[in-house]
C-alpha cells in the first residue's frame, strides 16, 4: 500500500516543495503554490492536521505578498475551510468558508470559483442541520458548474453527489438515488474505477439504495467502495470505517446477521487504530457490536461487547447518563436471558 500511486503523487509533490522552497525561499508565492499543489495528494490521504498545516502555511505568505482581497488568498481560505471541517472545528469551518466567498463576490471571481464557495457554505449549512439553507447553496454551486463546466466534470459530479446528499437529510431518498447515481456514472467516466472519489460515490449509492430498501444492490455499490478505498487509501482510514459502518447496516437489513457482525468488527478494528480505546466513536462500535451479537443470540459475546462499551462510556463521560442508563438495562436484560438474576438486578 504504502507505493501505491497515491502515496508517490504526495511523495513527489513534496519533494517539489523542498526545491522550491530552496530555490525561491520559504516565504515566496512559488513556495506558496507549491504547498496548495502538495494538498490534493493529502486530502485524499485524508492527513487532514497536514493539510491544514500546509494551507495555513500558504495563506500567511500569501497574506503577506498579496493582501486579503486577492483571489489566492481567497483559495488559502477555502481550503482552510475544508481542514477545519475535517479536524471537527465546524465554527472555523463556517468562518474561513465565508469568508473564501466574501473575498471572491468582492473581486469579481470567475463562476467556477463562486461555485466552489457556494459549495462549501452549503456544506457547513450541511454539519449545522440546515438542510434547506445548504440545498439552496449546493443547487447554485451545481447550475453554474454545469454552465462552466458541463454536465460531465469531476466538480459537477462532486456537486450532483453534494445534492443527493441534501436530499438524503430532507428524507427524499429517490432524489438522493438519482444524484448519486448521476455523480458516480460521471467519476467512472473521468477518474476510472480505481480512484477514491469513486469510491466515495459507490459508497453514497450504496446508502441510497438501502434508503429506498434494495439492500442487495446497496451490498454491491458498497463492496465495491471498499475494494476501491482499501487499495488506493488503506484499511486505517475514516472513509473505509464508514463503508464497513454501512456493509454493517445493510448486511443487517438484508437478514444476513453474520456478515453484518463481520463487518462490524471491522469498524471497531478501525475505530481503536484511529481513535483510540476511550472515544465516543469506538464506544459506539463496541456497542453496536454487542446489540447486534444479541440479536443473532450469541448472548455471552454480546456480554462482552456490552460491558466493554459500558466500561469506555463511564471513563469518557465519568457521571451517568441516559445513554449508559440504557445500555445497563440492555445488560441487565442479558443477564435474565442468561439466568443470572443477580447481575441482572444489578444492571437494571
Amino acid at each position: 500500500m504504502a507505493e501505491g500511486w497515491l502515496y508517490k503523487s504526495c511523495k513527489l509533490h513534496e519533494r517539489t516543495m523542498e526545491l522550491t522552497s530552496s530555490l525561491y525561499g520559504d516565504n515566496s508565492l512559488e513556495t506558496a503554490q507549491a504547498l496548495m499543489d502538495a494538498t490534493e495528494s493529502i486530502y485524499l490521504l485524508e492527513d487532514f492536521d497536514k493539510l491544514y498545516r500546509y494551507t495555513q502555511k500558504a495563506l500567511d505568505i500569501r497574506v503577506g505578498l498579496l493582501g486579503e482581497m486577492h483571489l489566492d488568498t481567497a483559495q488559502c481560505y477555502n481550503d482552510l475551510d475544508i481542514a477545519s471541517g475535517k479536524l471537527g472545528d465546524f465554527k472555523s469551518y463556517l468562518d474561513y468558508a465565508k469568508k473564501a466567498l466574501e473575498i471572491r463576490e468582492k473581486a469579481g471571481a470567475a463562476d467556477a470559483l463562486l461555485a466552489e464557495s457556494y459549495n462549501n457554505v452549503g456544506c457547513v449549512y450541511r454539519y449545522f442541520g440546515e438542510n434547506e439553507k445548504s440545498l439552496e447553496f449546493q443547487l447554485k454551486a451545481l447550475e453554474l458548474r454545469k454552465r462552466v463546466y458541463g454536465k460531465n466534470h469531476l466538480d459537477t459530479a462532486n456537486s450532483y453527489s453534494e445534492v443527493g446528499v441534501i436530499y438524503a437529510a430532507l428524507e427524499q431518498d429517490e432524489k438522493y438515488l438519482e444524484y448519486s447515481l448521476r455523480s458516480l456514472e460521471i467519476k467512472k467516466a473521468i477518474v476510472g474505477d480505481k480512484h477514491p472519489d469513486t469510491a466515495l460515490s459507490h459508497n453514497n449509492v450504496g446508502d441510497a439504495y438501502m434508503c429506498v430498501h434494495d439492500y442487495p444492490k446497496a451490498i454491491k455499490h458498497l463492496q465495491e467502495a471498499l475494494t476501491i478505498n482499501t487499495h488506493t487509501i488503506g484499511f486505517y482510514k475514516e472513509s473505509t470505517l464508514k463503508i464497513f459502518e454501512n456493509l454493517s447496516l445493510a448486511y443487517e437489513l438484508n437478514e444476513d446477521l453474520e456478515k453484518s457482525i463481520d463487518n462490524q468488527m471491522q469498524v471497531i478494528k478501525i475505530s481503536e487504530k484511529l481513535f483510540g480505546r476511550i472515544h465516543p466513536r469506538t464506544q459506539i462500535s463496541y456497542q453496536r457490536a454487542g446489540e447486534k451479537l444479541d440479536t443473532y443470540g450469541d448472548w455471552n459475546l454480546a456480554l462482552k461487547y456490552l460491558y466493554e462499551a459500558f466500561n469506555i462510556q463511564l471513563k469518557i463521560y465519568g457521571n451517568p447518563t441516559f445513554e449508559l442508563a440504557d445500555l445497563c438495562h440492555r445488560i441487565g436484560s442479558l443477564h435474565y436471558v442468561l439466568n443470572d438474576v443477580d447481575k441482572a438486578k444489578r444492571m437494571v
